[in-house]
């Protein structure tokens, strides 16, 4: 691998520590000046590696709201939450045709502007393996074993 490539990896894990520490703008868009300032420990105007290093720590602090050292299940849920608000609001701003604030079925369906939604025919083409027209439960199931990630014998168990 490149050192380059290297260099670029070993900056994306605290960098986007620093873009969760700091949150998403309500367009779902990470404010760079804050993620740069989240960085910036001492504020100098410029990121070194120690203060790259710094950033787990960072993180963990910032989610540690009682301050006791320890995450539990209501700060982890709260971390949790936020991410998932973050990821619900962007999908509304990216579907959300008509501007409403709201999902209409084709909108969350997946329908963009120049088509009417999801391309039923081709997904059914793509589950249907014996080409009749049709998904039986078999080749159903194969896609969504798949998807998962799980291998799954005939009656739906592992092995």
């Amino acid at each position: 691998m490149s050192s380059f490539k290297l260099f670029a990896l070993g900056l994306a894990v605290p960098l986007g520590m620093a873009a969760q520490m700091v949150g998403a703008s309500p367009t779902g868009q990470v404010d760079t000046a804050a993620v740069f300032e989240a960085l910036d420990a001492d504020r100098d105007g410029q990121v070194t590696a120690e203060e790259l290093a710094r950033m787990p720590q960072a993180r963990f602090t910032a989610q540690d709201a009682n301050g006791d050292g320890m995450l539990d299940a209501t700060e982890l849920t709260a971390t949790m939450q936020a991410r998932m608000a973050a990821r619900v609001q962007s999908m509304i701003e990216d579907r959300d045709l008509d501007g409403d604030g709201f999902l209409s079925q084709s909108e969350l369906m997946g329908g963009r502007e120049g088509r009417d939604g999801p391309n039923f025919d081709r997904m059914l083409s793509r589950m249907d393996r014996d080409g009749d027209g049709a998904i039986s439960l078999e080749e159903f199931s194969a896609m969504t074993d798949k998807r998962s990630g799980h291998a799954r014998g005939p009656r739906g168990t592992r092995g």
